[in-house]
């Protein structure tokens, strides 16, 4: 069965427009954003509401009513200028020791920050804790573990050597 011309310009239309909406979209106010989609797409995102999630890393700064608090995730981290009693739930912080709180911060991007001398920054409306922090446990790796063993006897001797030969 043939269709008639018109249905062929609708279907057409339909996927002209879903394509179009597929290429051109942006997150909705309230979708969570990655740290490093907001800075590769800093321009675009300047000045409007985001939410970000990740890893608490780093010293929460308490500077008067607000703190600064670095959230990472997928390697990228970006400073969010928080309410000091929105941070009151943060307790763990990322480390090499350990794996920070997760939150979730809702506030306004800013590509070049005014207030805070140019920096890159969101100042949050909303903080709130997703999953709590815990200790890494990092095994060493006993071939590393080896051969420090023996380039510290090298070094040992080779002290010895020299004082033996400065006699």
């Amino acid at each position: 069965m043939m269709l008639p011309a018109r249905a062929h310009i609708l279907m057409f239309c339909c996927a002209a427009l879903t394509v179009a909406g597929a290429m051109f979209a942006q997150p909705c106010r309230g979708q969570v954003v990655s740290p490093g989609t907001l800075v590769s797409g800093a321009k675009e995102f300047d000045g409007k509401e985001v939410v970000v999630e990740g890893e608490v890393i780093g010293d929460v700064m308490v500077r008067g009513p607000y703190a600064w608090v670095n959230v990472l995730d997928a390697g990228v981290a970006i400073g969010a200028w928080v309410p000091v009693a929105q941070t009151r739930d943060i307790v763990a912080t990322g480390s090499y020791r350990a794996q920070g709180d997760r939150v979730r911060i809702a506030g306004v991007f800013h590509r070049v920050c005014p207030e805070h001398g140019g920096d890159m920054d969101i100042h949050a409306q909303a903080c709130t804790k997703v999953a709590a922090g815990a200790a890494r446990r990092r095994a060493v790796d006993q071939e590393k573990k080896k051969l420090a063993l023996r380039l510290s006897g090298i070094v040992v001797l080779l002290w010895i050597f020299s004082r033996l030969k400065n006699r």
